[in-house]
Order: structure tokens, then sequence, then C-alpha cells
């Protein structure tokens, strides 16, 4: 399958109707790896790997808060840098996502697909939302986002992934690249742990 044009960097950000037709023209589309649901164990090798965890609270109270949060995407940076498009809080598995990142001082352009979205009804102690890249993606892999209420009573927010460079400004370039990578890591994290501070999301 062809990269979509509306992929290349742009100096603005593109406007809905143009990201809806980024999202109908990957509809169908493969992820671009063979590793599907690898997040959930072990990293496979030949990525880059990443593996953060923050400690959330303590106790059931604060595991429905976060539980919460992850289901409504609040690990996402809400920062002007990055934007996502549709509404990932009305997603189903199987749905494509769009990511904005801008970078350089200019825009790129991304695909993911959502391969499991949060319950929030789940009496089960785990949460998460795994989603994996489609052709256009400046890189290639899988990233899971989770909530987990240990057995010690802690609860932690974890982020997994790996990845590996598809495109060639990552090639060329990185450290930028990584630069970003880390500093969505860094606003995840504090994403979630502002929801649980708050003590409700709306």
């Amino acid at each position: 399958m062809s990269t979509p044009t509306a992929t290349w960097p742009r100096l603005r950000p593109l406007d809905a109707g143009r990201l809806d037709a980024l999202v109908t023209a990957l509809v169908d589309a493969p992820l671009t790896y063979d590793e599907q649901g690898a997040t959930a164990g072990s990293l496979p090798c030949g990525y880059f790997h990443v593996e953060r965890e923050w400690e959330l609270g303590r106790g059931e109270a604060c595991y429905e808060v976060a539980r919460r949060a992850l289901g409504e995407w609040r690990m996402l940076p809400s920062a002007s840098w990055f934007r996502v498009h549709p509404d990932p809080t009305v997603a189903a598995s199987g749905d494509v996502l769009t990511w904005s990142i801008k970078l350089l001082g200019v825009w790129w352009f991304s695909a993911v697909r959502l391969l499991q979205q949060a319950d929030a009804s789940s009496g089960e102690r785990a949460v998460s939302v795994t989603i994996g890249t489609l052709p256009g993606h400046y890189g290639c892999g899988e990233e899971r986002f989770e909530v987990v209420w240990l057995e010690d009573d802690r609860v932690v927010y974890r982020l997994r992934s790996f990845s590996r460079w598809s495109r060639w400004m990552p090639r060329l370039a990185p450290w930028i690249v990584r630069s970003a990578q880390r500093r969505f890591g860094v606003q995840s994290g504090a994403g979630m742990l502002r929801a649980v501070r708050e003590g409700s999301v709306s």
C-alpha cells in the first residue's frame, strides 16, 4: 500500500476533513510489524524498547480513578505540540487514529490502529490501551498504556513500547525523534498523576 500524501510534514496542521480522509484511506491497512500484542509480554528483539512506570497511589479508590483516566485517554499529552484525531474516547478496538506532532517547526502526521481499548467497567486489577503503527507512520511498532493495582496495594501506570524507524527523517536525526519520545513519556506520566491527584475525570 502506498503512503498517503497527507502524512508528509506541513507548516500547518491538517483540518478535520483531511484527517478524516487519512483515516478512511487506512481503514483496511495492515499493521507495519509482525509482533502484534508483544507489549503485553517480552518485548521483541530488533527494536528500541521503552519501559517506564509511575506509582499513582494506593488502594481501590486510586485504581478506579486511574482506570477511568486511562479510558478517557488522560495519558496522552495535553500540549500544543501533540494532537490526536478523531476523539479517542469514543474509539473502539480496530479503529484508526491519527497522530499530529509538531517537531522542528513543522507538523508530522501518522496513524495508528487501536488494538485494545480500556474497559472502564472491568472488575480486573489491570486495564490497558494498546496501539500499533500503520503505513505512513515514521516508525513501526506498538505501544501499551496500562494501569495495574498490584498485590501490595500500589497502583502503577506503565508505558511499554517497541519501535524502529521506517522513514527517512528519523533515520537521519534519530536523537531528535528520541527526544520527542522522551517528552511524550514524561507528559504521559504527568497526565496520569494529575488525573489521580484531581480525584475525578470529566
